[in-house]
């Protein structure tokens, strides 16, 4: 248990330096089963998201349209390659502003568009960061 708590409490610090421009996603571990663990839950985080906003039927289509993109995105140039510590980088990035999203973005396209455009500049940033 004491295990878990120290990768919980590294991931939120990681996570932290992610949305404040200031991690690399090379120092996350390439390992399948945390990226896999922070995909689904950047999934259902956004899947919420899109739910609490709008409704049942956009929560099953832009989730999987985005986790799509984003899979694109941490792929390796010109191959179907998954760059797994990208990927769990871009997740640990995406979890809290889905969950801020749920909490404070209901009915404010504002807020909306400005969490959008903040998630770009940061994925962009990441992925440049090596």
């Amino acid at each position: 248990m004491n295990e878990f708590k120290t990768l919980v409490g590294a991931l939120a610090v990681q996570s932290f330096r992610y949305n404040t421009f200031r991690g690399k996603w090379t120092d996350m571990p390439e390992a399948t089963g945390l990226c896999l663990t922070l995909s689904i839950l950047s999934f259902s985080s956004c899947t919420l998201a899109i739910y609490v906003e709008y409704n049942i039927e956009m929560a099953f289509a832009i989730p999987v349209v985005w986790l799509s993109a984003v899979w694109l995105f941490a792929a390796e140039e010109g191959s179907w390659q998954i760059n797994k510590r990208l990927l769990s980088a871009l997740s640990l990035l995406a979890i809290p502003m889905g969950l801020l999203l749920v909490m404070f973005g209901s009915g404010h396209e504002f807020l909306e568009v400005t969490m959008g455009m903040y998630m770009s500049a940061a994925m962009l940033t990441l992925k440049a960061r090596a």
